[in-house]
């Protein structure tokens, strides 16, 4: 897993906010959000928010995708197939995805079918969160697990 500075916690599912980080193998995403227009029939009903992603993986920085004018599904892993190929090992084939459901766009770790990824998706903690049950986070290169019990000793 990538190393970052800083508290992550692993998701399964999250909404994508303004300047979300994810971290996935030893890459980072960040995210931002743009009004998209479509120019071709003056048509306020094809204006919404299309999904700005930049991605860097150690000394390397991607262009900047733009996602959500053609499609509402991302996949993104090493395999070429994924629609958002990042060359690094600690990724899976299909690590995560993004999608487009209800008006907010949301990332999953993991493939369609349910299959989660070797090493997970992981959620900068830029804002206070509640620690739950089984809860995993990482700072640094340390993993946590949560585990709620009433037997202190």
């Amino acid at each position: 897993m990538g190393d970052g500075y800083g508290t992550y916690i692993k998701i399964d599912n999250t909404k994508i906010k303004e300047n979300t980080i994810i971290n996935i193998g030893d890459s980072f995403l960040i995210f931002s959000y743009q009004i998209y227009i479509n120019y071709e029939n003056d048509n306020k009903e094809n204006t919404h928010k299309t999904l700005y992603l930049k991605i860097y993986n150690g000394e390397r920085e991607f262009q900047p995708i733009i996602l959500g004018k053609d499609k509402e599904l991302y996949t993104i892993g090493r395999s070429e197939n994924s629609d958002i190929t990042i060359k690094d090992e600690m990724l899976s084939r299909i690590n995560c995805f993004i999608y487009f459901k209800n008006g907010i766009w949301n990332i999953q770790d993991g493939n369609q079918e349910g299959e989660y990824s070797t090493n997970g998706t992981w959620l900068y903690a830029f804002e206070d969160t509640e620690i739950t049950d089984n809860m995993i986070f990482k700072s640094n290169k340390f993993n946590f697990c949560c585990k709620f019990s009433s037997n202190f000793k």
